[in-house]
């Protein structure tokens, strides 16, 4: 198995197991490629609320971004924060009256 294909399968192992979507008796399954490039991810900054995962991760085209995935969707990006190719990092990712608060850094 290659480094970049290990990575990938860690990426939705983590996501699933995270979010407590899997079910007793059930493997985790892959679900969506965040990233169909030959490099993983690198998802970061787990956060579950509302029976949804929030995370950082980088699909190749967008830069580190913060994404969102639940028990039946593939994960989706929530928003291209730092327009283009380049990484806003999401990152502290909290939860604050029922609304998902996160930093960024912005590279100048």
């Amino acid at each position: 198995m290659k480094k970049a294909e290990f990575f990938k399968l860690t990426i939705f192992f983590l996501c699933f197991v995270s979010a407590c979507i899997q079910v007793e008796g059930q493997n985790p399954v892959l679900v969506d490629d965040i990233n169909t490039f030959n490099w993983d991810s690198g998802p970061s900054e787990f956060l579950e609320f509302n029976n949804k995962l929030y995370f950082s991760a980088d699909d190749g085209i967008h830069g580190k971004e913060l994404w969102e995935c639940d028990a039946t969707n593939a994960p989706i990006m929530v928003a291209d924060i730092n327009p283009g190719s380049y990484d806003s990092y999401p990152q502290n990712l909290i939860v604050f009256n029922n609304k998902v608060f996160y930093s960024k850094i912005i590279k100048l």
